[in-house]
């Protein structure tokens, strides 16, 4: 099985091209691919295969195998595999995702997503047996819990686990840890629900930004940067909802083989390669 890895901030992802053959791709064998120590290594793998009512489809493992619904770093990832290794692909076009259809649009160096609108779950407090944490429900296509207050990624990594599967949110939450640093500008850690801390969130990012703007934290015409330990993504509010911009990359290709570690190989593709593309 031939396949990518493509990174968002540090958020990593093994990409593998299902549109000309199909790719049997499950809980499993997800876990195995994202082992970062007997297998390529992975936040998750996305799976592209051809849309119902659009051009492309993404479906996407977390590293533990479960299925999220939408991933707004994986979108920017597809997004950026299909315009550089996929001929006739234009600037702007819609992924199919669990969540919905959404737009993505590639500026070069960045890719923004049109996120849809974020749905206010008010705020609430989940209490356990080591602890309370305050803050708002926000779904953006995945459900997440946004905390605000003065963070590091200890405190992340403290309460993430807990609140991740905290029976006040069946099927796991999403867990945002938010420090605004001016009007404009959060420090984020997130703790991701079925990956643990990771480098960066976009649907994290852009659920914080939807937080803010609702409890008049930042000016509602305001483009927010969140400052994530990848680097900083850029939330909008558009006509349409959340707009998400940050960078996607290519890092490698390589081979996969089901018996044995994966065979790597730099220097592009070969043989038409991922999708046989340019």
């Amino acid at each position: 099985m031939e396949f990518m890895k493509c990174e968002g901030l540090g958020n990593d992802f093994v990409v593998v091209d299902a549109l000309d053959a199909p790719c049997e791709m499950d809980t499993a064998l997800a876990r195995r691919l994202c082992d970062r120590r007997r297998g390529i290594g992975a936040d998750g793998v996305l799976l592209i295969t051809a849309g119902r009512a659009a051009p492309f489809a993404m479906t996407v493992f977390n590293a533990d195998g479960s299925r999220p619904e939408v991933c707004g770093n994986g979108l920017r990832c597809v997004a950026r595999y299909l315009r550089d290794f996929r001929a006739d692909v234009p600037p702007r076009f819609t992924i199919e995702t669990d969540a919905g259809p959404r737009e993505v649009e590639d500026h070069g160096a960045e890719i923004s997503v049109q996120m849809g609108p974020a749905r206010d779950g008010g705020v609430h407090t989940a209490r356990w047996a080591g602890g309370a944490a305050t803050g708002r429900r926000i779904d953006v296509g995945n459900p997440h819990f946004v905390l605000f207050g003065d963070f590091g990624e200890a405190d992340a990594r403290r309460d993430g686990p807990d609140l991740e599967r905290h029976a006040d949110f069946p099927g796991g939450v999403n867990v945002s840890f938010a420090t605004q640093e001016a009007p404009d500008r959060f420090r984020l850690f997130v703790w991701e629900r079925g990956c643990g801390l990771t480098s960066a969130c976009g649907t994290g990012a852009c659920a914080t930004a939807a937080a803010a703007w609702l409890e008049d934290r930042a000016a509602p015409t305001a483009t927010l940067q969140l400052v994530l330990p990848g680097g900083s993504l850029f939330i909008a509010e558009g006509a349409a909802g959340l707009v998400m911009r940050g960078p996607a990359r290519v890092v490698f290709s390589g081979v996969w083989r089901r018996d044995s570690a994966p065979s790597l190989r730099g220097g592009g593709l070969r043989g038409g390669g991922l999708g046989g593309g340019p």
